[in-house]
Protein backbone atom coordinates (compact mmCIF):
# COMPACT_ATOMS: atom_id res chain seq x y z
CA UNK A 1 0.00 0.00 0.00
CA UNK A 2 0.97 3.44 -0.68
CA UNK A 3 0.20 7.05 -0.25
CA UNK A 4 0.71 8.19 -3.40
CA UNK A 5 0.67 5.18 -6.67
CA UNK A 6 4.77 6.92 -7.11
CA UNK A 7 5.85 6.33 -3.68
CA UNK A 8 7.67 3.25 -3.00
CA UNK A 9 4.84 1.19 -0.70
CA UNK A 10 4.48 1.80 3.17
CA UNK A 11 4.66 -1.88 5.72
CA UNK A 12 2.77 0.19 8.09
CA UNK A 13 0.30 0.53 5.61
CA UNK A 14 0.15 -2.54 4.20
CA UNK A 15 0.12 -4.29 8.13
CA UNK A 16 -3.19 -1.68 8.72
CA UNK A 17 -4.70 -2.90 5.15
CA UNK A 18 -3.93 -6.90 5.92
CA UNK A 19 -5.39 -6.42 9.55
CA UNK A 20 -8.61 -4.31 7.82
CA UNK A 21 -8.80 -7.09 5.20
CA UNK A 22 -8.94 -10.28 7.56
CA UNK A 23 -11.65 -8.03 9.60
CA UNK A 24 -13.54 -7.89 6.56
CA UNK A 25 -13.31 -11.58 5.62
CA UNK A 26 -14.40 -12.88 8.89
CA UNK A 27 -17.57 -10.85 8.53
CA UNK A 28 -18.18 -12.82 4.69
CA UNK A 29 -16.54 -16.65 5.84
CA UNK A 30 -19.59 -16.00 7.86
CA UNK A 31 -21.97 -16.21 4.75
CA UNK A 32 -19.69 -18.93 2.93
CA UNK A 33 -15.78 -20.50 2.95
CA UNK A 34 -13.74 -17.93 0.25
CA UNK A 35 -10.44 -18.08 -0.51
CA UNK A 36 -8.75 -14.70 -1.01
CA UNK A 37 -5.92 -14.44 -3.38
CA UNK A 38 -3.05 -11.41 -3.29
CA UNK A 39 -0.24 -10.92 -5.75
CA UNK A 40 2.24 -9.68 -3.24
CA UNK A 41 1.23 -6.74 -1.42
CA UNK A 42 3.93 -3.73 -1.57
CA UNK A 43 6.10 -5.79 -4.08
CA UNK A 44 6.30 -4.76 -8.07
CA UNK A 45 5.36 -1.28 -8.41
CA UNK A 46 5.66 -0.74 -4.55
CA UNK A 47 9.41 -1.35 -4.81
CA UNK A 48 9.40 -3.89 -1.39
CA UNK A 49 11.16 -7.15 -1.23
CA UNK A 50 8.71 -9.64 -0.66
CA UNK A 51 11.56 -11.24 1.79
CA UNK A 52 10.48 -7.72 3.96
CA UNK A 53 6.95 -8.04 3.43
CA UNK A 54 6.09 -11.72 4.34
CA UNK A 55 7.02 -11.35 7.52
CA UNK A 56 4.46 -8.83 8.65
CA UNK A 57 1.52 -10.47 6.81
CA UNK A 58 2.84 -14.35 8.06
CA UNK A 59 1.19 -13.42 11.48
CA UNK A 60 -1.78 -11.87 9.97
CA UNK A 61 -2.87 -14.22 7.20
CA UNK A 62 -4.29 -17.52 7.90
CA UNK A 63 -5.69 -20.20 5.75
CA UNK A 64 -8.46 -18.14 3.64
CA UNK A 65 -6.10 -16.41 2.29
CA UNK A 66 -3.45 -17.16 -1.16
CA UNK A 67 -0.16 -15.26 -1.78
CA UNK A 68 0.34 -15.34 -5.09
CA UNK A 69 3.43 -14.29 -7.34
CA UNK A 70 2.86 -12.55 -10.70
CA UNK A 71 3.65 -14.74 -13.70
Amino acid sequence: MKHHWRERADLILIERSARELVDFVTDLWERGPATICLVRPGCGNGGLDWKDVRPVLAPLLDDRFMVVERP
